[in-house]
């Protein structure tokens, strides 16, 4: 029997990014560059749409910025005329111009999640090169200005990354990450945010010298939800079997080629799957850190602050 499709369909507008940002591997230009072609996605959306009950959510982002594709809006409309419950767009903010924020309000988005990160304005800004933390925040709060203006339900959310500090700390007593003092007070705005700690990306990015701490003790996964539960589309039409493979580890397609579903149901696919089960791993998996454990990327080693 064919494997029907995962409840979540990310399809990549750009490979590119506008930023350089020190943790991520498209910043440190580790991984491909493009954009989405309209008629590569136009010929995705007839099967997406025949498989639609199956589909709770399409997230326009895998490692660039979305924002940099010009048929951005196009994608996100057509998406709702076919019916997806819930169309997310991820970006770094810094393209949110008056224009762009009205074009997105007019376009249907459920969801956008905006990407700060550190303890401050100041960490943010060194973290992510070519930002303005300060600049991009304004930016939020005119579109959740305008938001509240046409009574749109967009839902607004900060993604915060934060950084282990020094060595200063009990491992063994990390839960979750901290929302920064900075961005806290933006919840009584209305606007979401959740934090989570950086850890080291598949493939050893950034490279093993920023890390300081590796949990060895961790039990060998024989399940994983992010194989489950999605199917990643490159902006290229490379199919990656993770969503966290932001440098294309392992591709086990192309969309341009053939369809979803002859992906989905293709022998190499269905092995790789298999073999996690059996705790046999292959990039990205045996440096992912559902298996290896959480390799936590150190602030000062990040940034070669002495």
């Amino acid at each position: 029997m064919n494997k029907v499709f995962p409840p979540v369909i990310r399809i990549e507008p750009a490979s590119s990014c506008n930023l350089r940002c020190q943790h991520c591997p498209t910043g440190l230009d580790a991984s491909p560059k493009g954009l989405l072609s309209k008629d590569l996605f136009l010929k995705l959306l007839p099967e997406i749409h025949q498989n639609i009950s199956y589909i709770s959510t399409v997230v326009l982002y895998h490692g660039g910025e979305p924002l940099l594709n010009p048929e951005i809006f196009f994608f996100i409309n057509e998406l709702k005329k076919i019916g997806i419950k819930k169309v997310k767009l991820v970006t770094n903010g810094k393209l949110l111009s008056e224009e762009i924020c009205s074009n997105l309000l007019n376009s249907n988005l459920d969801e956008i999640e905006i990407s700060l990160d550190g303890l401050s304005t100041e960490d943010s800004n060194a973290i992510r090169r070519r930002s303005n933390a300060r600049e991009i925040i304004e930016k939020v709060l005119r579109l959740n200005e305008l938001k509240n203006q046409i009574e749109n339900s967009i839902r607004i959310t900060i993604s915060t990354t934060q950084f282990i500090d020094d060595y200063k700390i009990d491992f063994k007593q990390i839960s979750n990450a901290p929302v920064p003092f900075w961005l806290n007070e933006y919840k009584k705005l209305g606007i979401n945010i959740k934090s989570n700690w950086a850890v080291q990306w598949p493939g050893g990015y950034p490279k093993s010298s920023k890390v300081i701490y590796h949990d060895l003790n961790v039990e060998l996964p024989d399940k994983c939800s992010l194989l489950d539960e999605t199917f990643t589309i490159r902006s290229n039409g490379d199919v990656v079997v993770c969503c966290y493979d932001l440098t294309s580890l392992k591709v086990i397609g192309n969309v341009s080629e053939t369809t979803i579903s002859s992906i989905i149901n293709s022998t190499e696919y269905l092995q790789f799957k298999n073999n996690f089960s059996n705790k046999i791993y292959s990039e990205p998996c045996k440096s992912c850190a559902v298996v290896t454990g959480k390799k936590y990327l150190g602030k000062s080693l990040l940034l070669d602050i002495v």
